[in-house]
């Protein structure tokens, strides 16, 4: 997240203020608005991963995360992992086809 890009959401830098425990359903509960917006309930969050977040509590799932020093789709990120995985598996089945070639 970058300061100057408070509320830009065309920025993968772009960011929000999330509440902690979803707007939302305290609103359902009746709870006062001071309590809602209260800076304890209150964070910054990347754009994407709020309107992902939702109501989700405690736990959701986020679709940007940081790779050394920049912010990525996770889905990309599991993809390149991915990728990996299956070129490394059919080097190592190249790699057992050749040592039980050799074997003989």
């Amino acid at each position: 997240m970058i300061f100057d890009e408070y509320d830009n959401t065309d920025s993968i830098y772009g960011w929000e203020i999330d509440h902690i425990f979803p707007k939302s359903l305290l609103e359902e509960k009746e709870v006062v608005w001071e309590k809602i917006n209260d800076t304890g309930n209150l964070r910054a969050m990347q754009w994407e991963n709020n309107r992902a977040k939702g109501n989700d509590y405690p736990v959701y799932q986020s679709v940007v995360s940081a790779e050394d020093n920049k912010n990525v789709h996770i889905l990309f990120s599991l993809l390149r992992q991915f990728i990996f995985l299956c070129v490394l598996n059919s080097c190592l089945k190249n790699f057992i086809g050749i040592r039980s070639i050799m074997r003989k």
